[in-house]
């Protein structure tokens, strides 16, 4: 039963992570307000590689 109980706790990564968030709150949203937007612009590239791949693939381009 332990072992179950250890497999639930927090990881000490995700204690200090969150212990940093919490003594540096505005650098922690400025670089989610970074990271987001370079996601989602990697989002788009890929899902227009995905689609752009296998029609230049079907017409010859590659």
């Amino acid at each position: 039963m332990s072992r179950v109980i250890s497999l639930c706790r927090q990881s000490s990564l995700d204690r200090r992570l969150g212990r940093w968030m919490a003594q540096h709150p505005y650098l922690s949203y400025g670089l989610l307000w970074l990271a987001m937007p370079l996601g989602l612009l990697a989002a788009v590239f890929l899902l227009a590689a995905v689609i752009a791949f296998p029609i230049a693939w079907l017409f010859g381009c590659l």
